[in-house]
């Protein structure tokens, strides 16, 4: 028992055995000179005092008395490894005093053959130490075999994740780095014109306070005319005799007689101050924000649309269009007309892509773009009739029967922003070439090539922006009139370049137009 209380007093804090060239520190605390040496803090472990230099520490002397009962610790346990151990040794059973000549497989720790028979180990599986220690060692070595393997799939995984982690830092820098910029535009739009404004309206200032002013010293100086003619006319007025007042009259007024009893006020009339700040009185912030769709980079879509298709009817600013009467003219915007039935149905092709009778497949197109100026582009309408001896086409997926809309230009680079006012119609399709929002059935559909996953609103879609990016092949739907996001698809396989789309159907009457909107 006293070995044991002494052993624990000569082992070194840091490798926790038994002293090996025992140093003692300036603070008192004593340590193996190897474990002290390689502390790379050059404090003391235990108390964190601060310990001598590298050099110094090999100079200090060995303590003797520590190194000389260290020794006789480790000496001690091999002399007692006898017949007469008792029972705190490790080599016999703590509870029966034997020696442990079993491994219990099932506890996983050693035990004597009183052990075994005991009820804490019934049904427990045992071993010869020997066998037990062959068994664990092979088992150790798979073990060592298979976390090496591990280990260095685990470096791998944690190599990939460590780049992923610096390219999204690296990712979110640049973005941030771009948010700043072009907040830092706006910044500086709104400020140059704030200096703008504030400077119009101290022009103004300037030049109604100079006109009022002029005003306002024309008005003293008459008032000032009229108090002196007011004195001397009451000092003349109190003269009694004839002959005295009129000497007098002719010696102070004679040289402006012809002017005295003339009007003062007349001329005279008071200047309003006029309306300074004018749209910006009330309107400060709507007229900036329009101003400002002016500036921003990319700008939106205005779009003109163009059709050769009898079933479409185009507005006279070509950007709105609904269905035309089937078998009549197409008729422009607010024209009255009567509806006649429906024409027979017909099936046909558009863009190679068959669709059923009796109406009509469809291709993509809406507005298009380059990555830094947007301009506008040419929508046409495509709707080719063919004879009865044609085969009945078979319709694809996702492909809606209706007239479609496609751009004439194309999408193969940058980005492109559009929006479009949806009505009140009860079918829609909006996006781009085999992917798009549909809107059918009060339902909302997000629409790829085979594919169709319904998308819930809690209100109407009344207006919607659709942001396509090239670069990345996704293409994000968004609620225009609040900006919030609705839905984005990554379009994998989409091949460049793309068409914007959007479709309806054949409705008589119909009143609701789709259109593109314009800023």
């Amino acid at each position: 028992m006293a070995s044991a209380l002494y052993a624990e007093e000569l082992t070194c804090p840091v490798c926790l055995s038994i002293f090996t060239e025992p140093l003692t520190l300036p603070c008192g605390h004593s340590f193996c000179r190897g474990c002290i040496t390689a502390v790379p803090e050059g404090k003391c472990p235990q108390c964190r005092a601060p310990c001598p230099p590298a050099r110094e520490l090999q100079l200090l002397p060995t303590s003797l008395i520590l190194k000389s009962l260290a020794q006789k610790a480790r000496e001690r346990p091999q002399q007692q490894q006898g017949p007469g151990t008792t029972a705190e040794e490790p080599w016999l059973c703590p509870e029966h005093d034997e020696r442990m000549k079993l491994f219990c497989v099932t506890d996983q720790r050693l035990a004597c053959i009183i052990c075994r028979d005991g009820e804490a180990h019934d049904g427990h599986r045992f071993k010869p130490i020997r066998e037990a220690a062959a068994a664990l060692r092979r088992d150790i070595d798979l073990g060592l075999v298979s976390i090496a393997g591990q280990t260095e799939e685990t470096q791998k995984l944690v190599q990939s994740q460590s780049a992923e982690v610096r390219k999204a830092k690296e990712r979110s820098a640049e973005l941030k780095s771009q948010v700043q910029r072009e907040f830092n535009a706006m910044h500086q739009f709104l400020r140059r014109r704030e200096d703008q404004i504030l400077n119009e309206m101290r022009l103004k200032e300037e030049d109604a306070v100079e006109n009022m002013s002029q005003s306002l010293s024309a008005m003293k100086r008459a008032l000032s005319e009229c108090g002196e003619l007011k004195e001397s006319w009451t000092h003349i007025m109190e003269v009694t005799d004839p002959e005295t007042f009129l000497r007098r009259w002719s010696e102070e007024h004679s040289a402006a007689a012809g002017d005295l009893f003339k009007a003062r006020t007349p001329g005279l009339a008071v200047v309003p101050s006029p309306e300074f700040q004018g749209p910006y009185q009330s309107h400060l912030q709507f007229f900036m924000w329009k101003e400002m769709l002016q500036e921003v980079e990319p700008k939106a879509e205005a779009l003109t649309l163009k059709t050769e298709d009898p079933s479409v009817t185009l507005s006279e600013d070509q950007r709105s269009f609904y269905s035309a009467p089937q078998g009549g003219k197409p008729l422009r915007f607010g024209q009255s007309t009567s509806y006649p039935a429906a024409a027979p149905g017909y099936s046909s092709k558009v863009f190679g892509v068959p669709t059923a009778a009796p109406n009509v497949g469809y291709s993509g197109g809406l507005f298009g773009s380059s990555a830094a100026t947007f301009t506008g582009s040419s929508l046409s309408f495509t709707r080719p009739a063919y004879s009865s001896a044609d085969p009945p086409p078979t319709p694809r997926a996702n492909v809606p029967p209706g007239l479609a809309v496609s751009s004439s230009s194309t999408f193969s680079s940058g980005q492109h922003y559009w929006e479009v006012e949806l009505g009140l119609r009860d079918f829609w399709c909006v996006g781009i070439t085999g992917h798009f929002l549909k809107h059918e059935a009060q339902k909302y559909f997000v629409c790829e090539a085979d594919s169709s996953t319904e998308m819930f609103l809690s209100d109407r879609l009344l207006k919607l922006g659709l942001y396509l990016n090239c670069s990345s092949r996704s293409l994000t739907f968004y609620d225009a009139d609040s900006m919030k996001r609705l839905h984005q698809v990554h379009c994998g396989g989409l091949s460049l370049p793309v068409s914007a789309y959007f479709c309806i159907r054949q409705k008589e009457p119909d009143r609701n137009p789709l259109s593109v909107c314009r800023y």
